[in-house]
C-alpha cells in the first residue's frame, strides 16, 4: 500500500484489507471482485482498490477454495475503509 499521506482522486475512495482462509491465514493471489472489477491480493493477501464513491459489494475468491461471503460497502468521496475478507472452506474439505 502506498504512503499514508495518499488520497484518491476525486469521487473515488480507497478500499484495503486482507483476504484470510478460514484458519486465519493471509491467502496471496486472491481476486477480490467489486462491481464490474476486480483486483488480486498481493504476496501478504493484502489488496487496495480505488473505487468510484458509490455502493459495492467486495466478494474473495481464490483458487482451491470456496468464495467468501460478499461484503457490502459503501464508498465515500475521498475516504478510506477498511474490509478484511474471509474466504470459504477449502476445496475439498470437510468444512
Amino acid at each position: 500500500m502506498g504512503p499514508s499521506s495518499y488520497r484518491p482522486a476525486d469521487g473515488n475512495g480507497l478500499l484495503t484489507g486482507t483476504v484470510v482462509a478460514q484458519d486465519g491465514h493471509p491467502v496471496p493471489g486472491a481476486a477480490v471482485g467489486f462491481g464490474s472489477g476486480s483486483t488480486t491480493t498481493d504476496a501478504h493477501g493484502r489488496y487496495v482498490i480505488e473505487a468510484r464513491a458509490g455502493k459495492y459489494t467486495l466478494t474473495p475468491s481464490a483458487e482451491g477454495f470456496e468464495d467468501g461471503h460478499g461484503v457490502k460497502l459503501r464508498v465515500r468521496d475521498g475516504a478510506m475503509l477498511s474490509a478484511d475478507l474471509t474466504l470459504g472452506s477449502a476445496a475439498g474439505s470437510d468444512g
